[in-house]
């Protein structure tokens, strides 16, 4: 029996009202094992033409399950797939920029909610000698304020990197 056949097979017992756990005993697997076959019918009929021609295993699609969540994402995690990449890179890629994304959109609001303005991030990291914005350090060119005494300050302005 094919991959989706299988799972399409479980689905419906589910569907039924069987219970994972009744399923998989039935099948000799785990009840996790069959809600994990009836997450791969929810994968986007892209993915699910791949293991229908062969071009990827069930096994292989199952990372992007972690993904269903978020569209966004799982165009994203596509995308490097069509380009290359592994499944597992691919997700695990995908995961990461998603989570820097996130974190400077939380870096974000909380500078705005301090009233501190956010400046284009310097390019190559540093500004330019003709720039009038410096930032905090100890090389040439920048503002020569120990961390602590900066704490007490208002902030003026900050940039972001990614993290």
């Amino acid at each position: 029996m094919r991959d989706l056949d299988q799972a399409a097979a479980m689905q419906q017992l589910l569907d039924l009202g069987v219970e994972p756990e009744d399923v998989a005993e039935t099948v000799h697997t785990t009840p996790e094992n069959v809600r994990a076959w009836a997450d791969l019918l929810r994968l986007p009929r892209k993915v699910r033409r791949l293991i229908e021609k062969g071009r990827m295993t069930a096994a292989d699609a199952y990372p992007l399950v972690g993904l269903l969540d978020d569209k966004e994402a799982m165009r994203a995690a596509l995308e490097r797939i069509d380009a290359g990449w592994g499944v597992e890179s691919a997700v695990r890629e995908t995961t990461r920029q998603r989570e820097r994304e996130k974190a400077l959109a939380a870096a974000r609001a909380k500078l705005d909610a301090e009233g501190c303005r956010v400046i284009d991030t310097p390019q190559y990291g540093y500004f330019s000698s003709t720039s009038k914005t410096r930032k905090l350090g100890t090389g040439y060119g920048d503002v020569q304020v120990p961390l602590r005494q900066h704490a007490t300050m208002p902030c003026h302005a900050a940039y972001q990197t990614s993290p």
